[in-house]
């Protein structure tokens, strides 16, 4: 039900609030909201009305439809029991008939009957011990493939695992052999540059001494020096020379002679290593050519181990399925003997024990009939008790209704003799307002609870109707059966 806006900040108020509770204003106090009350409450009280009526006249129709299909589920069984009399009567005078034809004296072929039902007997025997027979082969041979079966799917992970486990050592030994072979790859780079090294401080020495300037030391080389020089330099001998720059000269020479000596016996060293280390690096390549060649012969075994695997396991699933074919045929045939001799035995022998069944199954299944059209009908009684009992209750609903509308028409016309008491007003509407709401929460609590009750009263129904399906579908087996 809506509530009444504030004039101040337009909010929803609910019908028994006094001021607002948004901007605490006092709510207006006329008779135009108790007749807007009153037209609400005509207004649900209509709607629920109408929908109960609605309610229960769907349910009556629904009553009367599960009573119609319930008639025509008796007259069924009616017909279904009919030829099932007919039925018995017809074997009651095969039965009578044969009987008459052995008791004949003229019938001389008591013998060959009797000679016959033991052939027969011991043809059953015989179909019996068959049947065991291939049922427990067939069981075996289930085991067999079974354990076949899981002895495959533990190949099949064992390969799969041994497949990975060398997936993972090739990766190894792949990652190891490029790791050696970028480890070689410095080093040599590094001699390399060493020795680069080496040979350019080697020729800038050389290029050094070659063009640094070197004293004479003795008297020919000075005789020497002497004619190369120019005409415009002046001549000069070691004997002009000062004896502590003769002596310097000489130790720079000395020194000069010693690192020449350290560099070639280093030199030397460095070049006998360059052998050494060229045959290293070719002995690793020659052991990273037989690592691939191991990886690849490995490989190539697991390979064929895998081919050989899967067409073993091929051919063996093809004899399992040609087994299982042939097994499926044995069985198909003796089941089609089986059905053979239990037609044999049923037309010969189980004639009256089959009447004696079907008599049995059809008092048994008049008896349900009659019990579930029983219960049917104590429900339908219980239905209509409480559908009268919820009829008064809607009545006496309807005079409360009535009471409270000439409640409210009293207290529109005390509203205007009211007005002079603002505080006797104002209660006597939220008093009237309060007793409103308790008959609209009356009503819906007596609503909810006859819906509960409905829904209860539509289960057992349901109830009901499923197990005379499951009647007529007995019916309807049985009849099969009286049929073949």
């Amino acid at each position: 039900m809506p509530g009444i806006e504030c004039l101040g900040c337009r909010t929803d108020n609910p019908p028994t609030a006094v001021a607002c509770i948004q901007c605490n204003a006092p709510m207006p106090n006329d008779k135009k909201k108790i007749r807007m009350l009153y037209k609400q409450l005509l207004a649900l009280h209509e709607r629920f009305a109408k929908v109960d009526a609605d309610g229960i006249g769907a349910r009556e129709a629904a009553l009367h439809d599960r009573d119609r299909a319930l008639q025509a589920q008796e007259k069924r069984c009616q017909d279904v029991m009919e030829e099932i009399q007919i039925i018995a009567m017809a074997l009651q005078d095969e039965k009578h008939q044969r009987e008459r034809m052995t008791s004949d004296p003229s019938f001389d072929d008591k013998e060959a009957l009797r000679a016959a039902w033991e052939e027969f007997r011991v043809k059953e025997k015989m179909l019996q011990a068959a049947k065991s027979i291939a049922n427990a082969a067939a069981v075996a041979e289930s085991q067999r493939l079974e354990a076949m079966k899981t002895e495959f799917d533990r190949r099949n992970m064992a390969l799969a695992e041994e497949q990975a486990t060398w997936a993972v050592t090739k990766q190894g030994i792949a990652d190891n052999a490029l790791a050696q072979v970028a480890s070689l790859k410095k080093k040599v780079d590094l001699l390399k540059q060493k020795l680069k090294m080496e040979k350019i401080g080697k020729a800038s020495s050389d290029v050094a001494s070659l063009t640094q300037r070197t004293p004479p030391t003795s008297g020919d080389e000075i005789k020497r020096f002497k004619g190369s020089t120019a005409p415009h330099q002046a001549s000069s001998t070691i004997d002009d020379m000062p004896t502590s720059e003769v002596a310097r000269l000489k130790q720079k020479i000395a020194t000069l002679q010693r690192t020449l000596a350290s560099e070639h016996d280093i030199m030397t060293k460095r070049c006998k290593q360059v052998p050494a280390l060229k045959k290293q690096i070719q002995d690793l390549k020659a052991m990273m050519g037989r690592e691939q060649q191991h990886a690849a012969a490995v490989q190539h075994d697991l390979e064929q181990q895998i081919a050989q695997l899967n067409g073993s396991f091929a051919a063996e699933k093809q004899a399992l399925l040609t087994c299982q074919v042939d097994y499926q045929k044995q069985i198909a045939a003796l089941k089609h003997n089986l059905m053979q001799g239990a037609r044999t035995m049923a037309q010969d022998a189980a004639l009256p024990l089959r009447l004696t069944v079907l008599e049995n199954e059809r008092t048994r299944l008049v008896a349900d009939a009659a019990a579930q059209q029983a219960d049917f009908d104590v429900a339908l009684q219980q239905w209509a008790a409480e559908k009268s009992e919820w009829q008064s209750k809607v009545a006496a609903s309807d005079l409360n209704v009535a009471s409270l509308g000439r409640s409210l028409a009293n207290a529109l016309q005390e509203l205007d003799a009211l007005k002079r008491d603002k505080g006797g007003h104002a209660f006597a509407i939220a008093s009237e307002r309060h007793r409103a709401q308790t008959q609209i929460a009356c009503l819906a609590s007596e609503r909810h609870r006859f819906l509960a009750e409905q829904t209860i009263h539509e289960r057992q129904v349901a109830e009901l109707t499923t197990s005379l399906a499951a009647a007529q579908a007995e019916l309807h087996s049985v009849r099969q059966e009286l049929t073949k």
